[in-house]
């Protein structure tokens, strides 16, 4: 059973992905969904390997961006709850 806010970091990251310029999605979820190589994706979308491993680290900087509040947030209730 998933609880609201594993649904609510699932449709985080799902807006996230979706706004991604279409090669960075097509790497992230080729990596992170279909569990491709850099080697396999670098060839199926005959691109370098080392283009690859920058659209990954612009994947990852967008999914920073969104989850920043989220994480921010999280951090303040922790800090709040231990006070309590």
């Amino acid at each position: 059973s998933r609880g609201l806010g594993d649904v609510y970091k699932r449709q985080m990251l799902d807006r996230a992905v979706s706004r991604m310029p279409e090669l960075t999605r097509r790497i992230f979820e080729g990596s992170r969904y279909e569990n491709k190589s850099y080697k396999e994706l670098a060839q199926e979308l005959n691109i370098a390997f080392t283009h690859v491993n920058f659209e990954m680290r612009r994947a990852l900087k967008i999914l920073r961006e969104e989850f920043k509040d989220y994480i921010f947030a999280l951090i303040i209730l922790l800090a709040v709850s231990n006070l309590i």
